[in-house]
C-alpha cells in the first residue's frame, strides 16, 4: 500500500480542495491509486487568516473530512499535519503549536521559497533542528539552490533532513529543471519518500498509481515500496 505524506485534501482551508465534495473525490482517487493512509498538510499561511485562527479552521476541516470518510466507508486513514512556510514566525509557530508535526510527531514538513538561497534554507533547517524536531523538506527538486547544485541536498540529508519529492516531478510536471533534479535525487538515493502534493481531484491529484509503476520499472519493486510506504509510514511514529 501507499502512505502519502503531502496533500492539500482538507476542504476550504488553503489553495487545495475547494469543498467537501472535492475532498471526497480526492480520497476516492487516492484509494484507487493504492493509497491507504494520507497526511493532510494544509499550508501554514493563508491570506485570510492568522495562524491562531487558521489552526482552528484546519482542525475543524480535519474532523469534518474524517467523519465523512467514515460515513461513506472510504478505506482511507486520514492523519493531520501541515506544510509549514519557513518565515519569520517559524520558531514561534512550532513552539506554540500553531504549526503541528505530522500525526503529532516531531516530524515537520517544511517548505522554502523557490528562489531562497542555500544559506537561507540552511538557517531555517537549523531553526527546526534546534527545537528538537526533524525537518522533512517538501519538494526539494523545485528549489533553485538544489537545481543549481545537487550537493546542497546532500548537505541537508547529512544534517538530518528527510527529503520528499513530488510524484509529478519525474514526469516533468514542474518543468525540466525540477525533473532533472528529481531524477538526480532518486539516483543518489537522497529521496526519503514521494508524496503527491495533491491540490484537487482534477489536476495535481492524489492518484499515485503512475509514480508507483515508474519507480518499479526504473528501480525495483523494493525501492517503490521503500519510497511510497515503508519510509513515509515511519513519519507517523513518535
Amino acid at each position: 500500500m501507499i502512505t502519502d505524506i503531502h496533500t492539500h485534501i482538507l476542504p476550504g482551508v488553503d489553495d487545495g480542495s475547494r469543498d467537501l465534495t472535492d475532498s471526497v473525490l480526492m480520497a476516492e482517487l487516492a484509494v484507487e491509486g493504492g493509497t491507504d493512509t494520507i497526511i493532510a498538510t494544509p499550508h501554514s499561511h493563508v491570506p485570510w487568516s492568522d495562524p491562531e485562527d487558521h489552526i482552528i479552521e484546519v482542525k475543524q476541516a480535519y474532523r469534518m473530512l474524517s467523519q465523512e470518510l467514515i460515513r461513506r466507508r472510504i478505506p482511507l486513514v486520514l492523519q493531520l499535519g501541515m506544510e509549514i512556510w519557513c518565515g519569520e514566525d517559524l520558531e514561534e509557530g512550532i513552539r506554540i503549536g500553531y504549526f503541528p508535526g505530522m500525526n503529532g510527531t516531531d516530524h515537520y514538513l517544511i517548505e522554502f521559497g523557490f528562489n531562497d538561497s542555500a544559506e537561507a534554507c540552511r538557517g531555517h533547517i537549523r531553526t527546526v533542528l534546534d527545537l528538537g524536531k526533524r525537518p522533512v523538506i517538501a519538494h526539494p527538486e523545485r528549489y533553485a539552490c538544489i537545481q543549481d547544485d545537487i550537493r546542497e541536498a546532500e548537505r541537508w540529508a547529512a544534517d538530518g533532513c528527510l527529503l520528499q519529492i513530488n510524484k509529478g516531478s519525474p514526469f516533468g510536471n514542474y518543468g525540466r529543471r525540477a525533473a532533472q533534479a528529481s531524477w538526480d535525487l532518486l539516483k543518489k538515493r537522497l529521496v526519503w519518500c514521494v508524496g503527491s502534493d495533491a491540490h484537487s481531484p482534477y489536476r495535481r491529484t492524489p492518484f499515485m498509481g503512475e509514480i508507483r509503476d515508474l519507480l518499479r520499472d526504473e528501480f525495483s519493486r523494493a525501492e517503490a515500496h521503500r519510497l511510497l510506504d515503508e519510509n513515509p509510514r515511519l513519519l507517523l511514529e513518535p
